[in-house]
């Protein structure tokens, strides 16, 4: 059975990397059994000779990464237990990668650093997942994310990475009631945020998150039972809707309780 690969660190034009155990299904033990995608340690291949010698030798051309329906996937390397640090020193970064997308792993708890990452798609993850560590503000190139938890979206990335994020999509986050819960994100892509889409959400409250949004041009809501126009959320004082001073774009759509819309709507002249 294939629980790991061949040892992919030392190939000095590769682009693009997909593994996907769905696709594989041809491959015997690769979509059940795959727990590791290298078999070697952080520092060095299983041989005795080095995986990767410095920083940009380590998959140096690398831009798109996707690991997918890897039920059994742990980390990246055979040799490391999933530590994220090895005798002090930090895990290795990828110098390139700029789109990562990662589904259906529950078990991966390490992978290397994507300091450079610009589109992130994360769903059904563990939470103890680690994709880029704290970075000195407005030092973020991540400008898109799509996940189906905030949880675990906030679990990967420090606070300073969504400066700067342009696009937003949540879907299907079943434990998302309340945007104030993540009110932090929102504030720190307050100014930058121009597109929101949150589909299929237990979502009741709607305060706390969109009125930070001073940039947003684009808002989707769809699929929401819970969400109504008398509930929290709706205020008398046009609370969230008067602050979406850049919004020109507005879908609400399956808000089954919405009886008739906001009246804090008067407030979007941008429409």
């Amino acid at each position: 059975k294939l629980k790991h690969l061949a040892v992919l660190g030392k190939l000095p034009k590769l682009k693009s990397l997909t593994i996907d155990g769905q696709w594989s299904a041809s491959v015997e033990g690769l979509s059940s059994d795959l727990e590791y995608i290298e078999n070697t340690t952080m520092s060095g291949s299983c041989s005795g000779v080095r995986a990767f010698g410095s920083e940009d030798s380590f998959f140096p051309s690398l831009e798109k990464l996707e690991l997918c329906n890897l039920p059994k996937l742990k980390g990246w390397w055979s040799g490391d237990n999933n530590s994220d640090q090895e005798d002090g020193r930090l895990l290795p970064a990828f110098p390139r990668l700029s789109h990562l997308h990662i589904a259906r792993c529950p078990n991966l708890v390490s992978i290397p650093l994507c300091p450079t990452m610009e589109d992130l798609e994360i769903w059904n993850c563990n939470v103890n997942l680690r994709i880029m560590e704290s970075i000195e503000s407005g030092n973020s190139k991540l400008r898109r994310v799509s996940t189906q938890s905030m949880a675990l979206l906030m679990a990967a990335l420090p606070m300073e990475a969504f400066q700067g994020l342009n696009r937003m999509f949540i879907q299907c986050d079943w434990k998302l009631e309340k945007l104030s819960e993540f009110e932090g994100v929102f504030r720190w892509c307050s100014s930058s945020l121009q597109e929101l889409e949150i589909d299929d959400c237990p979502l009741k409250s709607v305060t706390g998150g969109l009125e930070h949004l001073t940039a947003l041009e684009s808002l989707r809501l769809r699929s929401f039972p819970s969400l109504s126009e008398a509930g929290e959320g709706v205020e008398d004082d046009g609370m969230p809707w008067r602050c979406l001073h850049s919004l020109r774009s507005l879908e609400l759509r399956g808000i089954r309780n919405m009886v008739k819309l906001p009246n804090g709507m008067r407030y979007l002249t941008t429409l």
